[in-house]
């Protein structure tokens, strides 16, 4: 999980993206962004929908998962353009 997380938080610098956070120890928001994007991951790629709507790749991808039409491992993030 931590893994995710430094991920997670690479590719919202990466993109411009804030990420609201949890203070663990109270449960209360650290910070709530309003207008916001999305962060998802598995398999050793990234995903970030900015809030303009700009879909964002990096990491893995053997199998063209990062879907810019190559198998190239990306270690910036690169737009998604065809969607």
């Amino acid at each position: 999980m931590e893994y995710f997380a430094q991920q997670a938080v690479s590719m919202a610098a990466a993109v411009g993206l804030s990420l609201m956070g949890l203070n663990a120890a109270t449960g209360e928001v650290v910070s709530m962004p309003k207008r916001r994007g999305a962060i998802a991951g598995a398999g050793g790629h990234m995903l970030a929908l900015k809030v303009d709507g700009t879909l964002w790749s990096s990491g893995s991808n053997d199998l063209g998962q990062i879907g810019d039409g190559t198998t190239d491992y990306r270690e910036s993030p690169v737009q998604i353009t065809w969607l």
